[in-house]
């Protein structure tokens, strides 16, 4: 099943490819922001009806679908032999729905272009723990430009 989606989309990707050489990260990360931008728009019209949590589940149980179809049509394993890397993979899920959740209380809660332009600041914190927790180098350059970012 996730093949009859996952090869229109891979057979798209190579000919773009063959005739715009090194296009297809833009392309795909254009289309990524049309696509946050859309589910914002849904969570801000489903959180009328539903709180945050309730969003926040569905939008979870469908992620774990298409990712088991999907890891599953590819042969992927779902746990590693390595403890430290199963400890990771635990900690980010966990990061990543508390920061999901946390954005679409937000969201819920104050006009959405407010809501998209502070949810658009996470290249800044990036940068910034990328620095703190592993070690890499944050120029002046970086640093002005994340100042920029947060002072508007």
């Amino acid at each position: 099943m996730a093949s009859l989606i996952i090869n229109p989309i891979t057979n798209f990707s190579s000919s773009l490819e063959k005739r715009f050489p090194n296009t297809i990260p833009y392309i795909w990360g254009a289309l990524s922001a049309i696509v946050i931008t859309s589910s914002n728009l849904f969570v801000k019209k489903l959180s009328k009806e539903m709180g945050a949590a309730e969003i926040l589940v569905f939008r979870s149980l469908q992620l774990a679908v298409y990712t088991y179809t999907l890891m599953s049509s590819q042969g992927m394993q779902f746990h590693y032999p390595n403890p430290t890397i199963n400890k990771l993979l635990i900690a980010r899920a966990l990061a990543g729905t508390g920061g999901v959740g946390l954005a679409y209380y937000g969201i819920s809660m104050m006009p959405l272009s407010d809501a998209s332009v502070i949810t658009q600041v996470y290249p800044v914190f990036t940068g910034i723990l990328a620095t703190l927790v592993l070690g890499e180098k944050y120029e002046k350059s970086q640093l002005l430009s994340a100042m920029v970012c947060l002072v508007g």
